[in-house]
């Protein structure tokens, strides 16, 4: 039968077995010491000695071999040399500290009566040797070592040359396996599964199945009846689970035993998976690890790790119910408290202050504040929502990440300047593939504001430059700022086009987004993105908009509404949900740009959000006309004029035949409801209807007034470019 240290000894550098090897419980230690005659292993700062391990140890014992090191060099400032026990490489000397199952005669000989559950220590000639039935006891030996058995006179280290003890652990662990040598542990994962626990939990049973070639048993903890040996995965209906989440941090990962139970969790549910993960790829590690013995683990097992180190700087919050703690993306951490008055905003505001936080930036929605603070160590954002007495304190390490000022910079404004708008026509007609967005503003300095740009295709990065260069006086085009909703290829793909062939062509200042992260609803691009951003010398990159923000890109201000991080603790929405939105306040006009926000992100802005803040003279049809926004947002919002980023003619599924027709008319599908219909006919507050699949329009807004027919000859548009291809094709 294999053996095996223990399925918690995935980290065992940092367990602590002092509990264990103190002659507590009922283990048994023997000392066979005589009248002290001391061996000196370190004399007046020099020592002869040198620490001895196999070729072959594993990572626990390589790391022993290091501590046994440091501890003699804390105590008397000498550090002992490590080798291997290969004699070609490392002759052996006279003097060894040997750990673990050396190839040393000396080792062989100390293994005679070593138990399987305990340690032995004891020197053999010139060596100290210590060996142990696993890296469990072999680390409760060296602790026990320096504990009881050393002694330290200034500069000198002694240990009693007479040293021999054996000691049996055998009551200070727990076995994995029953008398018949099968696993006597069920694990047990959440009824719910919400945030994969199933997965996990069957992730382990087949690394431990394949580890002690045994079978392992999985069930849902509120359909299983309760047992007494079982390993909870999350948030289970077991009482175990309720304690160790009534009292984890939020910043924690921690497995512990309960009794008989083993429990696992983590204040930040994601990392969950992340601590499964660390245990499964160290699980043939601790099949090594085991030298004699049963499948144990020690009965006060309890192993924590901080998720953040920096994290721990970050207060909590006294007043207010914490219902969830989540990584937002790029090492970002939200905790969302309900139930938080006003009074303990300010509170919570004031200790930050106290343990040395600055205020950066303060802003403000209606009756919504927010706050931008940075210390030593973390960054702070505080949001909070005035109607829902809601508040999220977003935290990232110090400098992880830059946010744009706040303040509007001094400007000239160049001659002729009236500030426009652009809905560009979009290249649906060479990707064959759904959807496409891309917005250009010129602003008055004569730079640009890009929102997405649209697909990944030279034509739409050649139409995208050559607009620049034409509405430009400037030898090179400057993009002032380059804002990206979310990560799908029909709106940021046109960066992708852009940059190998105008990266030299043109200046950009800064890009703008805020991506959920890695793995939530779907792939993110963000490594891709980013990769693109940082080809623009000198453009600063803002990667972590929150809602709250404002900034100015010249006579422009951006103000962010949502994000996706104002969905947590909520998980599984899709990437079109973690759109950020933006109300622009340009040329005396207010436009909504939703990107592809649909029902989820909707009803968070319409809660969020008071209806006053809403109000626009513009807004972008969310999700380019398939499930989008909900027609009580856009209610919210009533805005005359709507801009729809969506083809009348080109590659649509099924067929372009009639697209836009059959869009318009919609009013839900399987997964909800549609405002199509609405907007088009129903909505008194519409007026005026401009397709993106008419051709880019231009749109002076110090100017502009809805006129004339709501929709677009959209028939004639559509015959228009089917001849035309027609025509091309022949």
């Amino acid at each position: 039968m294999k053996r095996l240290l223990s399925i918690f000894l995935v980290l065992a550098t940092l367990l602590s077995f002092s509990a264990c090897v103190n002659g507590g419980g009922d283990g048994s230690e023997t000392d066979t010491k005589t009248e002290a005659v001391y061996r000196e292993l370190v004399t007046d700062g020099e020592s002869a000695f040198e620490i001895v391990m196999s070729e072959s140890a594993t990572d626990s014992v390589k790391t022993l071999a290091k501590s046994i090191s440091e501890k003699v060099e804390r105590l008397t400032g000498v550090k002992l040399a490590r080798k291997t026990d290969n004699t070609q490489k490392y002759p052996e000397t006279q003097y060894e500290i040997l750990i673990g199952i050396s190839g040393r005669e000396a080792t062989v000989s100390c293994l005679d009566g070593l138990g399987v559950t305990g340690y032995k220590m004891e020197f053999v000639g010139d060596k100290l040797v210590i060996v142990a039935s696993n890296d469990a006891m072999l680390e409760a030996a060296v602790d026990d070592l320096f504990e009881k058995y050393t002694t330290v006179d200034g500069s000198t280290l002694k240990i009693d040359s007479a040293l021999s003890v054996t000691y049996d652990g055998a009551a200070d662990m727990c076995s994995l396996v029953d008398a018949d040598g099968n696993f006597r542990y069920q694990i047990i994962y959440p009824d719910a599964n919400t945030n994969g626990e199933r997965e996990l939990a069957s992730d382990i049973r087949s690394a431990i199945a394949k580890a002690l070639d045994c079978k392992v048993g999985v069930a849902k903890s509120d359909v299983c009846a309760e047992s007494e040996y079982e390993i909870l995965i999350g948030e289970t209906s077991r009482e175990e689970s309720a304690e160790l989440y009534g009292g984890i941090d939020v910043i924690t990962m921690t497995s512990c035993i309960m009794g008989k139970k083993i429990v696992i969790g983590a204040g930040m549910t994601d990392k969950l998976s992340i601590a499964v993960t660390d245990f499964i790829s160290n699980i043939n590690s601790m099949v090594k690890g085991t030298y004699k013995g049963e499948y144990l683990l020690m009965s006060d097992h309890k192993f924590e790790k901080c998720v953040y180190e920096w994290m721990e700087s970050v207060p909590r919050l006294a007043e207010g119910e914490l219902i969830g703690t989540d990584d937002v993306g790029d090492g970002s951490l939200v905790m969302v408290y309900e139930k938080v008055s006003d009074g303990a905003r300010s509170e919570y505001l004031s200790l930050l202050s106290s343990l040395g936080y600055a205020k950066m930036d303060e802003y403000s929605i209606a009756e919504n504040k927010y706050v931008r603070l940075s210390g030593a160590v973390a960054d702070i954002y505080v949001s909070y929502v005035a109607a829902t007495e809601e508040m999220r304190v977003f935290a990232e390490k110090t400098g992880a990440t830059s946010y744009p000022s706040s303040e509007q910079t001094a400007y000239t404004t160049v001659d002729g300047y009236k500030p426009t708008m652009w809905q560009m026509y979009v290249d649906v007609r060479t990707t064959a593939t759904n959807g496409g967005m891309s917005y250009v503003m010129k602003v008055a300095d004569g730079s640009f504001v890009i929102i997405d740009g649209g697909y990944n295709s030279e034509t739409e990065a050649d139409n995208l430059y050559n607009h620049l260069k034409a509405n430009t006086a400037d030898e090179v085009p400057v993009i002032s700022a380059w804002i990206i909703t979310h990560p799908h290829g029909d709106h940021f793909g046109a960066l992708q086009a852009f940059t190998p062939k105008y990266k030299d062509a043109v200046t950009v200042k800064a890009f703008y987004y805020n991506f959920a992260a890695e793995g939530y609803g779907e792939s993110s691009w963000e490594n891709t993105i980013s990769s693109l951003m940082k080809q623009y010398k000198g453009a600063a990159i803002y990667r972590k908009l929150h809602t709250g923000m404002t900034f100015y890109v010249a006579d422009a201000r951006f103000d962010v509404l949502f994000t996706h991080e104002d969905i947590y603790p909520v998980k599984g929405a899709v990437v079109n949900d973690t759109s950020t939105v933006l109300r622009m306040t340009f040329g005396g006009k207010t436009v909504m740009f939703l990107g592809d926000i649909m029902e989820s992100a909707s009803r968070v802005v319409e809660k969020n959000i008071p209806a006053s803040e809403l109000k626009a003279d513009f807004v972008q049809y969310s999700h380019h006309g398939y499930e989008g926004a909900t027609r009580e947002l856009y209610d919210m919002i009533e805005a005359p004029v709507v801009l729809w980023p969506v083809t009348i003619y080109g590659w649509q599924r099924p067929d372009p035949s009639n697209l836009f027709e059959r869009l318009i008319a919609l009013t839900g599908s399987k997964l909800q409801d549609m405002p199509n219909k609405y907007i088009v006919n129903e909505a008194e507050y519409v007026e005026k209807i401009i397709v993106m699949g008419e051709g880019t329009t231009e749109i002076i807004l110090s100017e502009y007034e809805p006129k004339g027919d709501k929709l677009p000859d959209y028939k004639a548009i559509h015959d228009m470019y089917a001849a035309e291809e027609a025509q091309n094709a022949g």
